[in-house]
């Protein structure tokens, strides 16, 4: 809550903040400020910074909030990446990137094997088609696989867990919610939130190193 003393004509109350987990800000009503707070997925205490400014004044206001003792958030380094290129599809080109954390040779039925898949769709072809690697960038997740370019889709999308005859069951076997893959030189980062036992959590998939895939065009 806040007071104005001296109002100011057509001066109006606004409200930010300096991090993106302090937001949806309603200062419709006089005397107070609205926000929501995200839930902390980290296993650490985090604080953030909101400011209130009105004509030529302004505050601020600290936000701390407690660590999660059931952390959401997982960083997950992968060291192997394997996966295809196919060419046109659909009239863009289509790479597919697979995560593993075991050495699978583009065998998806590894038993205990863990799979993040990623299916993309670019307007940009590969530059060495002997050595085919996804143009650098940065691509979004299309949930509802609108045929939209530079980005990876629903439909071939998804985390995985073999069990140990090799196979995912059903509940192994989810597609994410929303997400990005950054492709740099040398780095390929995967930030996906999923479902997982009911609870949504945030995995951050890293992987170093060189890679090639494999034409299937």
């Amino acid at each position: 809550t806040y007071e104005l003393i001296n109002p100011v004509e057509g001066a109006t109350v606004e409200a930010s903040a300096n991090v993106d987990w302090i937001g949806d800000f309603d200062h419709k009503q006089m005397g107070k400020i609205v926000f929501n707070i995200e839930k902390n997925p980290e296993e650490a205490p985090r604080s953030g910074e909101i400011t209130v400014t009105y004509n030529n004044s302004s505050f601020k206001v600290t936000v701390n909030q407690n660590s999660n003792p059931a952390p959401t958030k997982k960083e997950v380094s992968m060291p192997h990446l394997m996966g295809s290129y196919f060419g046109i599809q659909g009239g863009m080109y289509n790479y597919y990137l697979v995560f593993s954390d075991i050495a699978t040779n583009n065998d998806y039925y590894v038993p205990n094997a863990k799979y993040y898949m990623v299916d993309i769709y670019l307007l940009e072809e590969p530059e060495d088609k002997n050595n085919i690697k996804v143009p650098l960038g940065e691509y979004t997740y299309d949930i509802s696989n609108s045929g939209i370019p530079n980005t990876f889709v629903e439909s071939w999308s998804w985390y995985q867990i073999n069990n140990e005859e090799g196979f995912p069951t059903d509940e192994n076997q989810t597609n994410y919610e929303s997400g990005k893959i950054t492709i740099e030189e040398g780095k390929i980062t995967l930030n996906v939130t999923l479902p997982v036992d009911g609870i949504q959590e945030n995995h951050i998939v890293t992987y170093e190193g060189d890679y090639s895939l494999k034409n299937e065009e």
